[in-house]
């Protein structure tokens, strides 16, 4: 099963992640605070 070509790198370095599209890894980045992250995670979490 393929992956749709949806491909997203993530880093945590503790204090920023840094998020990309791995089939782009020149283009455009994201970055932000670990804790607003976690937030972003948790909001899908609880839908």
């Amino acid at each position: 099963m393929g992956n749709g070509g949806n491909c997203v790198e993530v880093a945590d370095d503790g204090h920023v992640v840094h998020v990309r599209d791995s089939k782009d890894p020149e283009g455009p980045r994201f970055r932000c605070g670990a804790g607003a992250w976690r937030s972003f995670l948790a909001s899908l979490a609880d839908g």
